[in-house]
Order: C-alpha cells, then sequence, then structure tokens
C-alpha cells in the first residue's frame, strides 16, 4: 500500500467552505444593487399626481406618495437569497398609500364614492353626499421597470459575485 500525501489540502477544504458563505454574501451584494436599479427606474416610471382628499389634509399634500413607497429589500431563507421591489404601504410621512395595485395593474372602473356611515364628503371645498369617480386607466411602473432594466440588474449580481469570491 502507497501512502501519498496532499500539499495544501488543508486550505483547500477552507476554501471550499467558505465559497458558499463567500457565495451569499455576492448573491445578497447583487440583488441588492440589481434591485435598487428597478427601483430607480420603477421610481422614474412612477405616475406622481396632485394629492386629494384626507390625504392632502393630513399628510402634507405634497405630490408622489405613491413613488415614495417603491423600496427594494433582499432576504434569505435559508441558504437561498431573494430580492423584491414592492409599492405600497407607508409613506415616511405617514401617508397610506394602499392603491399601487390599482394604479399598477387594474385602473379603475367609473364608480360612485360615498361616504361612510351617512357622512358626507368633502371635494374642492364643497361637501356631498355621493360623487361620480370618472375612472382612470392602468399606469403600469413596476413592471416596465423590470423589463427595461433586467440585464442592468444581471449585471450588477455578476459583478458583486465576482468582487466578493475574489476576496
Amino acid at each position: 500500500m502507497t501512502n501519498s500525501i496532499v500539499v495544501g489540502l488543508d486550505d483547500w477544504l477552507k476554501f471550499l467552505d467558505d465559497s458558499s458563505k463567500k457565495m451569499q454574501q455576492g448573491a445578497r451584494a447583487g440583488l441588492y444593487a440589481g434591485a435598487k436599479v428597478i427601483e430607480a427606474q420603477a421610481k422614474e416610471n412612477c405616475p406622481v399626481g396632485k394629492p386629494a382628499g384626507e390625504n392632502a389634509k393630513m399628510y402634507g399634500g405634497y405630490p408622489g406618495a405613491l413613488r415614495d413607497t417603491i423600496r427594494a429589500t433582499v432576504w434569505e431563507k435559508g441558504d437561498r437569497v431573494f430580492a423584491s421591489v414592492k409599492a405600497g404601504g407607508k409613506t415616511p410621512s405617514g401617508a397610506i398609500v394602499y392603491y399601487a395595485h390599482i394604479i399598477e395593474f387594474t385602473g379603475a372602473a367609473a364608480h360612485v364614492i360615498r361616504g361612510r356611515n351617512g357622512r358626507r364628503l368633502s371635494f374642492g371645498g364643497r361637501s356631498y353626499l355621493a360623487l361620480n369617480h370618472p375612472g382612470m386607466q392602468a399606469h403600469p411602473f413596476l413592471r416596465p421597470a423590470l423589463d427595461a432594466r433586467t440585464l442592468d440588474a444581471i449585471a450588477l449580481v455578476e459583478e458583486e459575485v465576482k468582487a466578493v469570491l475574489k476576496k
């Protein structure tokens, strides 16, 4: 029987052990960088209109509440890394943007808006029992951002993974 000595085996095993951790770090950094590119494009695509109704009164009436809720996030589940770009929720000023999905996907059909519990609605300095909403078309901003910047995001993921692995 022959005995062999492998020189550098400990270094090789350490490299293999560290490489999965490095890959996860690189994937996290890369996915975040890629998601930020898509986030920036979505913010550029996002429609900005004059605020209306209670949000205007309660939160200072600044335009761009929907745009301000667009955010990129990265998270890990087990040994996998995920990234997303989302819109909607609460703005830093506290405005609640519940309509992001309506703007992105469906728009709104013409409909009647009535006050809750028999209360009157206030609009334009006047009071109404009901208002006719003329409806609106959808104005996608997230999906077009993904379509336009996917290749840029993938390139950033690749760059970040390579940079982490070189360290």
